[in-house]
Protein backbone atom coordinates (compact mmCIF):
# COMPACT_ATOMS: atom_id res chain seq x y z
CA UNK A 1 0.00 0.00 0.00
CA UNK A 2 0.89 3.61 -0.89
CA UNK A 3 2.20 5.89 2.00
CA UNK A 4 -0.30 8.95 2.14
CA UNK A 5 1.62 12.03 0.43
CA UNK A 6 4.22 10.14 -1.52
CA UNK A 7 3.82 11.21 -4.92
CA UNK A 8 2.94 8.27 -7.73
CA UNK A 9 5.86 8.26 -9.85
CA UNK A 10 4.08 5.23 -12.56
CA UNK A 11 0.95 8.30 -12.99
CA UNK A 12 2.88 12.06 -12.60
CA UNK A 13 -0.27 12.91 -14.33
CA UNK A 14 -2.15 12.14 -10.86
CA UNK A 15 0.06 14.88 -8.79
CA UNK A 16 -0.33 19.08 -8.50
CA UNK A 17 3.24 19.28 -9.80
CA UNK A 18 3.24 20.66 -13.08
CA UNK A 19 5.78 18.62 -15.04
CA UNK A 20 9.06 20.31 -16.28
CA UNK A 21 8.89 23.01 -19.21
CA UNK A 22 5.26 23.17 -18.87
CA UNK A 23 6.18 27.13 -19.16
CA UNK A 24 7.71 26.70 -22.43
CA UNK A 25 6.52 27.41 -25.79
CA UNK A 26 4.88 24.88 -27.74
CA UNK A 27 8.30 24.69 -30.10
CA UNK A 28 10.56 24.83 -27.04
CA UNK A 29 11.77 28.35 -27.76
CA UNK A 30 12.65 30.02 -24.27
CA UNK A 31 13.40 33.50 -26.06
CA UNK A 32 11.05 36.47 -25.25
CA UNK A 33 8.15 36.98 -28.16
CA UNK A 34 5.52 39.17 -26.81
CA UNK A 35 1.93 37.83 -25.22
CA UNK A 36 0.02 39.06 -28.60
CA UNK A 37 -2.12 41.25 -29.46
CA UNK A 38 -5.11 39.20 -29.33
CA UNK A 39 -4.53 38.22 -25.75
CA UNK A 40 -3.31 41.48 -24.75
CA UNK A 41 -6.41 43.01 -24.81
CA UNK A 42 -8.54 40.03 -24.13
CA UNK A 43 -6.87 40.20 -20.77
CA UNK A 44 -6.83 43.84 -20.53
CA UNK A 45 -10.99 43.76 -21.27
CA UNK A 46 -11.19 40.81 -18.56
CA UNK A 47 -9.36 43.52 -16.30
CA UNK A 48 -11.64 45.82 -17.35
CA UNK A 49 -14.82 43.46 -16.50
CA UNK A 50 -13.79 42.57 -12.74
CA UNK A 51 -12.25 46.16 -12.03
CA UNK A 52 -15.54 47.47 -12.59
CA UNK A 53 -18.15 45.30 -11.52
CA UNK A 54 -18.90 46.37 -8.06
CA UNK A 55 -17.27 49.72 -8.06
CA UNK A 56 -20.13 50.86 -6.03
CA UNK A 57 -21.01 48.07 -3.76
CA UNK A 58 -19.36 49.25 -0.61
CA UNK A 59 -19.68 52.74 1.30
CA UNK A 60 -16.60 54.58 1.61
CA UNK A 61 -14.47 52.80 4.75
CA UNK A 62 -11.23 53.54 6.13
CA UNK A 63 -8.64 54.80 3.81
CA UNK A 64 -10.72 56.21 1.67
CA UNK A 65 -12.59 58.43 4.59
CA UNK A 66 -8.78 59.98 5.28
CA UNK A 67 -9.01 60.58 1.09
CA UNK A 68 -12.43 62.28 2.25
CA UNK A 69 -11.71 64.45 4.59
CA UNK A 70 -8.70 65.48 2.60
CA UNK A 71 -10.82 66.77 -0.76
CA UNK A 72 -14.68 66.85 0.81
CA UNK A 73 -16.33 69.88 -0.90
CA UNK A 74 -18.06 72.37 0.83
CA UNK A 75 -16.03 72.37 3.78
CA UNK A 76 -13.48 75.53 3.06
CA UNK A 77 -10.46 73.11 2.22
CA UNK A 78 -8.15 74.60 0.00
CA UNK A 79 -6.57 72.96 -2.73
CA UNK A 80 -2.87 73.61 -2.56
CA UNK A 81 -2.92 73.29 1.61
CA UNK A 82 -4.85 69.99 1.33
CA UNK A 83 -2.05 68.40 -1.41
CA UNK A 84 0.46 69.60 0.42
CA UNK A 85 -0.94 67.97 3.47
CA UNK A 86 -1.39 64.56 2.11
CA UNK A 87 2.07 62.63 3.16
CA UNK A 88 0.89 59.47 0.92
CA UNK A 89 -0.69 60.07 -2.50
CA UNK A 90 -0.47 63.83 -2.71
CA UNK A 91 -0.97 62.72 -6.56
CA UNK A 92 -4.12 61.35 -6.24
CA UNK A 93 -5.51 63.86 -3.90
CA UNK A 94 -4.93 66.38 -6.92
CA UNK A 95 -6.22 64.02 -9.54
CA UNK A 96 -9.39 63.75 -7.35
CA UNK A 97 -10.30 66.92 -6.27
CA UNK A 98 -11.89 68.42 -8.94
CA UNK A 99 -13.44 65.14 -9.14
CA UNK A 100 -15.21 65.06 -6.92
CA UNK A 101 -16.76 68.22 -7.41
CA UNK A 102 -18.36 66.99 -10.97
CA UNK A 103 -20.52 64.12 -9.64
CA UNK A 104 -21.12 60.80 -7.49
CA UNK A 105 -18.29 61.71 -4.76
CA UNK A 106 -18.04 57.36 -4.57
CA UNK A 107 -17.29 57.29 -7.81
CA UNK A 108 -15.30 60.21 -8.86
CA UNK A 109 -13.05 58.99 -5.93
CA UNK A 110 -12.33 55.25 -7.23
CA UNK A 111 -12.88 56.43 -10.78
CA UNK A 112 -9.31 57.54 -11.59
CA UNK A 113 -7.91 53.93 -9.15
CA UNK A 114 -10.09 52.12 -11.60
CA UNK A 115 -8.83 53.99 -14.94
CA UNK A 116 -5.34 53.61 -13.46
CA UNK A 117 -5.65 50.07 -12.69
CA UNK A 118 -6.92 48.82 -16.15
CA UNK A 119 -3.76 51.22 -18.51
CA UNK A 120 -1.44 48.89 -16.27
CA UNK A 121 -2.72 45.91 -17.32
CA UNK A 122 -1.61 46.52 -21.39
CA UNK A 123 1.68 47.76 -20.09
CA UNK A 124 2.75 44.95 -17.87
CA UNK A 125 1.69 42.54 -20.78
CA UNK A 126 4.00 44.58 -22.68
CA UNK A 127 6.76 44.45 -19.90
CA UNK A 128 6.59 40.77 -19.74
CA UNK A 129 6.15 40.03 -23.56
CA UNK A 130 9.77 41.39 -23.83
CA UNK A 131 10.93 39.62 -20.87
CA UNK A 132 9.42 36.09 -20.65
CA UNK A 133 8.88 33.17 -23.08
CA UNK A 134 5.24 33.72 -24.94
CA UNK A 135 3.50 31.25 -22.42
CA UNK A 136 5.09 32.40 -19.25
CA UNK A 137 4.15 35.94 -20.18
CA UNK A 138 0.80 35.08 -21.16
CA UNK A 139 -0.18 33.14 -17.34
CA UNK A 140 2.01 36.53 -15.91
CA UNK A 141 -0.45 38.93 -18.01
CA UNK A 142 -3.41 37.01 -16.61
CA UNK A 143 -2.51 36.53 -13.38
CA UNK A 144 -1.79 40.47 -12.99
CA UNK A 145 -5.24 41.16 -14.56
CA UNK A 146 -7.37 38.67 -11.86
CA UNK A 147 -4.67 39.65 -9.41
CA UNK A 148 -7.60 40.09 -5.96
CA UNK A 149 -5.51 42.91 -4.33
CA UNK A 150 -4.82 44.81 -7.85
CA UNK A 151 -8.45 44.14 -8.42
CA UNK A 152 -9.03 45.71 -4.44
CA UNK A 153 -7.06 48.38 -5.24
CA UNK A 154 -8.49 49.76 -8.38
CA UNK A 155 -11.86 49.82 -6.33
CA UNK A 156 -10.61 51.67 -3.79
CA UNK A 157 -10.29 55.93 -3.49
CA UNK A 158 -6.65 55.94 -2.17
CA UNK A 159 -3.62 56.06 -4.56
CA UNK A 160 -2.44 52.32 -4.67
CA UNK A 161 -3.38 51.88 -8.34
CA UNK A 162 -2.01 54.75 -9.52
CA UNK A 163 1.11 53.83 -8.24
CA UNK A 164 1.03 50.58 -9.43
CA UNK A 165 0.55 52.24 -13.03
CA UNK A 166 3.71 54.41 -12.59
CA UNK A 167 5.87 51.68 -11.10
CA UNK A 168 4.88 48.93 -14.29
CA UNK A 169 5.75 51.84 -16.55
CA UNK A 170 8.73 53.08 -15.27
CA UNK A 171 9.58 49.04 -15.28
CA UNK A 172 9.21 49.16 -18.76
CA UNK A 173 11.40 52.43 -19.68
CA UNK A 174 14.41 50.93 -17.21
CA UNK A 175 14.26 47.62 -18.86
CA UNK A 176 14.26 49.44 -22.26
CA UNK A 177 16.84 51.55 -21.11
CA UNK A 178 19.26 48.35 -20.17
CA UNK A 179 18.36 46.69 -23.64
CA UNK A 180 19.23 50.08 -25.73
CA UNK A 181 21.31 52.30 -23.35
CA UNK A 182 20.40 55.60 -21.72
CA UNK A 183 19.01 58.59 -23.52
CA UNK A 184 18.31 61.56 -22.28
CA UNK A 185 14.79 61.22 -23.05
CA UNK A 186 14.62 58.10 -21.65
CA UNK A 187 16.83 59.22 -18.30
CA UNK A 188 13.86 62.41 -17.86
CA UNK A 189 10.94 59.88 -18.47
CA UNK A 190 12.14 57.75 -15.61
CA UNK A 191 12.85 59.97 -13.12
CA UNK A 192 9.78 62.12 -13.79
CA UNK A 193 7.34 57.84 -13.61
CA UNK A 194 9.82 57.34 -10.46
CA UNK A 195 8.12 60.18 -8.87
CA UNK A 196 4.95 60.58 -9.65
CA UNK A 197 4.96 57.31 -8.48
CA UNK A 198 6.57 58.14 -5.22
CA UNK A 199 3.80 60.64 -5.07
CA UNK A 200 1.09 58.28 -5.35
CA UNK A 201 2.48 56.66 -2.62
CA UNK A 202 5.96 56.45 -0.85
CA UNK A 203 6.19 52.58 -0.76
CA UNK A 204 7.16 53.36 -3.90
CA UNK A 205 10.81 54.73 -3.53
CA UNK A 206 11.94 51.03 -2.15
CA UNK A 207 11.21 49.84 -5.58
CA UNK A 208 13.17 52.83 -7.35
CA UNK A 209 16.14 52.56 -4.77
CA UNK A 210 16.04 48.58 -6.19
CA UNK A 211 15.23 49.68 -9.62
CA UNK A 212 19.00 51.56 -9.39
CA UNK A 213 20.77 49.49 -7.24
CA UNK A 214 20.00 46.62 -10.14
CA UNK A 215 21.32 48.87 -12.52
CA UNK A 216 24.90 49.31 -10.46
CA UNK A 217 25.13 45.61 -9.77
CA UNK A 218 23.82 43.72 -12.84
CA UNK A 219 23.96 46.75 -16.07
CA UNK A 220 26.39 48.52 -15.69
CA UNK A 221 26.74 51.44 -17.50
CA UNK A 222 30.09 51.11 -20.04
CA UNK A 223 31.34 54.56 -20.46
CA UNK A 224 31.09 57.96 -18.80
CA UNK A 225 27.95 59.33 -20.97
CA UNK A 226 26.41 56.17 -19.51
CA UNK A 227 27.19 56.73 -16.35
CA UNK A 228 26.12 60.26 -16.20
CA UNK A 229 22.70 59.77 -17.67
CA UNK A 230 21.63 56.99 -15.04
CA UNK A 231 22.70 59.39 -12.15
CA UNK A 232 21.17 61.97 -14.23
CA UNK A 233 17.72 60.18 -13.26
CA UNK A 234 17.82 59.09 -10.20
CA UNK A 235 18.74 62.39 -8.99
CA UNK A 236 16.20 63.78 -11.16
Amino acid sequence: MRERGTMDRANPESTLVPPAGWLRTGDGESTPGGVGPAYLWGATALGLLVRAYGLLAQSLWVDELLTWRAIRPGAGLRFIEQVLDTIQGPLYTAVIWPLVRMGDPTLMMRLPSLVAGVLAIPLFGILVGAWLPRRAARLALLMFALNPMLVWYAQEGRGYSLLMLWVVSAALVLQRMIARGPSPGSAILLAVLGAAAALSNLSALFLVAAFYLGVLLFHRPGDGRGWGLWAAAGLL
